[in-house]
């Protein structure tokens, strides 16, 4: 509709001027906008879509604002921020400016076809995106249309962005969007219920499924018998959904001697234990009943323990580009590097941290750091860097080397012996790693195990 070099009026940024075409679809065009020297992007809407209840939907997103808590949050949506034209006359349209993606963000797409291997970015993606839609439940909103094609990833941090936030609407009203058949939850599908913040928890677990398994969890032997994709195909794939790896139901299995199957097994095998047991849930029982989903607040504990069990490997073969590798002691057997097989001389030691309801754990690693979020009784969205450090593993100097833990924080520890004896570990003084301990850290707990 637009030419570039056209020029329109925004109530927030005065004159804009279009630059060039981005994308084109369904509901409208995006551009690529300039004002004052600063990109952003503007998404216009045809003919269809330019209606007053359209306009008065994006006019309340813009009022309202992204959610804003946790602190930055907000920059992980690109969300309207003001509307250019009016909703009075179809034929001219109207759209809302939004924040422009970088062009270094890519689709789920292309990490699929990239093989993202990387845990420290497969743990910052997948918790980013969690706690978006965290955030935004939280705010009484529902996003409608979670699904890969409304989510970009900055491939080398794990920095997400989600696009189309005219999907969001207030939790539990009328759905303006029935969403990606594939994504969407069974009673969606089914036509039983319009889209809310429980619908969007079974997309967003499909999702996280896509990211740490590059496949779909339910296309197995009933998606590749499928002849000719169709309505109906898509009301008994995603309708009655079965689980890949469902472990009762072999009914949908992988057609393992099949192309872009056959190393589903291993990569499920190789998946940690934490989110298999999480995926499991969701897709069992969660197909069922919406109240056994997994809600946001486990899968954030979940990334962020998995966060914290990443170690570089120091083996020769990998001396030049150390290598990330998640250290899983729900696993048996040897743990070590996926890229050069060698294995860690003995499994760590577990430190299990308990702070009312809340249970951690984590292997003791040289890079392990216990911060707020660790100790706190409630799920923490503060980052790592905002966190406040408690403690951290050191060496000490002598000759023996042995693995400490030091106390970074103000207030003074209570440590208990396996034998009942009890001490004082100062700030800044530190306690040895050794099975038995108990540490009272503030209103926490931590024991030290095998």
């Amino acid at each position: 509709m637009f030419k570039n070099g056209d020029i329109l009026n925004s109530s927030v940024f005065g004159s804009i001027e279009i630059q060039e075409r981005i994308a084109s679809g369904g509901q409208g065009t995006v551009y690529k906008i300039n004002t004052s020297g600063q990109q952003y992007a503007l998404k216009w809407y045809n003919k269809l879509w330019s209606t007053p209840d359209q306009y008065a939907r994006i006019s309340k997103l813009v009022e309202v604002g992204a959610p804003k808590d946790p602190p930055d949050v907000d920059a992980r949506f690109a969300w309207p921020i003001d509307i250019v034209g009016t909703s009075d006359d179809p034929e001219k349209g109207f759209g809302y400016i939004m924040p422009l993606v970088p062009g270094n963000f890519e689709t789920n797409g292309y990490l699929i076809a990239q093989r993202i291997r990387n845990p420290f970015v497969l743990c910052e993606m997948s918790r980013q995106l969690t706690e978006a839609f965290r955030a935004l439940h939280i705010s009484g909103f529902c996003y409608q249309d979670i699904s890969e094609k409304n989510i970009k990833v900055e491939p080398n941090t794990g920095d997400i962005s989600i696009l189309d936030n005219d999907n969001v609407v207030v939790d539990k009203t009328a759905a303006t969007q029935i969403g990606t058949p594939s994504f969407i939850a069974p009673e969606v599908v089914r036509q039983e219920n319009y889209p809310c913040s429980a619908s969007d928890l079974h997309s967003l677990a499909v999702l996280l499924f896509h990211f740490w398994m590059w496949h779909h969890p339910f296309h197995g032997r009933l998606e590749f018998d499928t002849i000719c994709k169709s309505p109906e195909s898509d009301l008994a794939l995603y309708g009655t959904p079965v689980f890949i790896f469902d472990p009762l139901d072999k009914s949908n299995e992988v057609p393992v001697n099949e192309d872009g199957y056959r190393n589903l097994p291993a990569r499920w095998q190789g998946c940690p234990e934490a989110l298999k047991k999480l995926f499991v849930r969701s897709f069992t029982s969660g197909l069922k009943d919406p109240n056994e989903r997994v809600n946001a607040g486990e899968w954030l504990s979940a990334f962020r323990n998995l966060r914290d069990s990443i170690m570089l490997c120091s083996s020769e073969k990998c001396s030049k580009d150390p290598t990330p590798f998640l250290v899983d002691l729900e696993k048996e057997g040897d743990i070590g590097c996926h890229k050069c097989g060698t294995a860690i001389q003995s499994r760590p030691l577990k430190l299990t941290i308990r702070s009312g309801t809340r249970h951690t754990e984590i292997p003791i690693l040289p890079s392990t750091r216990v911060t707020s979020n660790h100790i706190s009784k409630s799920i923490q969205t503060t980052t790592d860097k905002d966190a406040q450090l408690i403690g951290f593993v050191d060496r000490t100097n002598d000759e023996s080397k042995r693995w400490i833990l030091r106390n970074a924080s103000g207030s003074a520890w209570t440590l208990k012996t396996s034998s009942g004896k009890t001490a004082v570990v100062p700030g800044g003084k530190a306690c040895v790693i050794s099975p038995g301990i108990e540490i009272r850290m503030e209103s926490a707990v931590a024991s030290i195990s095998k």
